[in-house]
Parts: C-alpha cells; sequence; structure tokens
C-alpha cells in the first residue's frame, strides 16, 4: 500500500512540490493505534573531489579541487524509524503521512524535530510510538 506525503492537504509526491533548498522535513505518522514524530532529510550533501581529468583541465591549479555534490534521498516510502509502527505497517495496519515543517538546514532540521517533540509532550503520551528525545531524555512508561 503506497501512502503519500501530505502538507496542508496538498500531496507531496515530489521535491519539486517542496520549497527551494529545503534539506528535509518533520513528519508525522498517524495510525489507529498512536502516532510517530520524526525528522527525514530530502537532499544528501557530500564533499565530491574531482578527477585526475578534472583537476588536469583546470587553469588555475591553485582553486579548490572538489565541491558539493547533492543528491536526492529515498524520503518517499518512508515511515519512520520506529521498529514497532514499522512492523504494524507491514503487517497491514492502515496510516497517514504528513509533512509539519520543512527544514532548509540539518541543523534547523534538529532543532524543529527536539522543538516538536517537547511541544506534543510525546515522553508521556502512551499513544506515541517515540521513546526517547535526541537520545538522552527516555519514555518511562514504555
Amino acid at each position: 500500500m503506497d501512502v503519500e506525503w501530505t502538507h496542508k492537504g496538498e500531496i507531496i509526491n515530489d521535491i519539486g512540490k517542496m520549497p527551494e533548498g529545503v534539506f528535509g522535513f518533520i513528519y508525522i505518522v498517524r495510525t489507529e493505534k498512536g502516532h510517530y514524530i520524526g525528522k527525514k532529510q530530502v537532499v544528501s550533501v557530500r564533499k565530491r573531489k574531482f578527477g585526475k581529468r578534472e583537476i588536469a583541465r583546470m587553469e588555475n591549479k591553485r582553486l579548490k579541487k572538489w565541491e558539493f555534490a547533492t543528491k536526492e534521498n529515498k524520503w518517499r516510502d518512508y515511515t519512520g524509524s520506529n521498529e514497532e509502527l514499522n512492523k504494524l505497517i507491514s503487517e497491514g495496519l492502515e496510516y497517514k503521512k504528513e509533512i509539519l515543517y520543512y527544514g532548509m538546514s540539518k541543523a534547523s532540521l534538529t532543532y524543529l524535530e527536539t522543538r516538536e517533540l517537547w511541544t506534543a509532550k510525546v515522553l508521556e503520551d502512551r499513544n506515541c510510538f517515540n521513546s526517547n528525545i535526541s537520545g538522552r531524555h527516555f519514555n518511562q512508561y514504555k
């Protein structure tokens, strides 16, 4: 069962429907058994070193010999990192995926996720699949 991402009622199935320069998003996956809040990077950025031929073609050899390469991640089918939730989904549990916020950098994405987790009081909510925040604060009820 393919479930599309939505944001403010609009189906988001292409990176072109997201704001320009987006790095990732904060999302919520809702089921009848509970919900899960998380973050997902839409793109990955890495340093790519130039090859010998590219360096040989350079007129000014003192310039940097690398560039940042951006690649789109596999975000369309993502349902979260919670094993319990993913097991229930694979068993056929119906679910909805909603984008709450977009983040333009790794830092803003981390901040927005942490803020949303504390605001939603996920550690106190028995109907939430989230069991920790930043790997430091854990749900005492699970």
